[in-house]
């Protein structure tokens, strides 16, 4: 943010490409570095984009092409208006996003709560047991850095230089504050919403051979929504003598 300039229409921007360039003085590497991150990006959406479209396909038979035909007309009305509308689009998303999230998946693991000790052991059997030691021995340890940190970046961001660019147009009284934001997004992300999706994904059992990653959890939701427990459950909890469900 010390380093974020105004763009012709008076818009902050902002990201690693300004920093390198403004702040060390290195304009070979912000080039670089703002090329680099167009490949990153677009790469992401591929991932995100499969994701959505492997739901929409799995669930209502919706074809991949007419999910990605979507999504590219509502990201360029987004992104069309710059970075503060992205900005204002995400900071009213996002956290409706996470609430829906983590109340939904709050429900099933209480729904499951005598199933959570067990896949807290499964858990940390697999990341720590004797066939895990094994493995590290065996040389697959790097290739499961790589894949931990690969996930680590997916999730959050942190350090990859896409989340700048955003907090970039954030407005504050000071950089720390959107800094503070900045940690507490990620805390968020990774402690709360993954512990919630993996514990999400293990009490519904909904792992195993062949299953797709980028629909285990949608798959989970789904075995609760529509499990004949749940459903009277909820119809008893909303539905007493006088009831307006019927």
């Amino acid at each position: 943010m010390i380093y974020r300039q105004k763009n012709e229409k008076g818009q902050y921007v902002g990201g690693p490409m300004y920093y390198i360039e403004h702040g060390l003085h290195l304009k070979w590497m912000a080039v670089l570095c703002a090329g680099f991150m167009v490949i990153q990006i677009i790469c992401g959406n591929f991932i995100q984009s499969n994701t959505i479209g492997g739901i929409m396909m799995e669930n209502f038979g919706i074809p991949h092409i007419a999910t990605g035909l979507v999504l590219v007309v509502l990201i360029f009305a987004i992104t069309l208006g710059g970075l503060k509308r992205l900005a204002h689009v995400a900071q009213k998303l996002v956290p409706l996003m996470a609430s829906v999230y983590v109340l939904g998946g709050l429900v099933i693991i209480l729904f499951n709560i005598t199933k959570v000790p067990q896949v807290l052991a499964d858990i940390f059997y697999g990341a720590f047991g004797l066939r895990a030691v094994a493995g590290g021995a065996m040389g697959s340890m790097i290739v499961a850095m790589q894949r931990g940190i690969a996930r680590g970046l997916y999730s959050n961001e942190a350090g990859e230089g896409s989340a700048p660019v955003i907090h970039s147009a954030a407005s504050v009284k000071h950089p720390v504050e959107q800094g503070l934001t900045g940690v507490t997004e990620v805390f968020l992300d990774t402690f709360v919403l993954c512990t919630i999706s993996g514990l999400v994904i293990g009490v519904t059992g909904v792992l195993g051979p062949g299953a797709v990653g980028s629909t285990l959890v949608i798959n989970a939701f789904a075995i609760v929504i529509l499990c004949p427990q749940v459903r009277k459950a909820t119809k008893e909890f909303f539905a007493p003598e006088n009831s307006f469900v019927e």
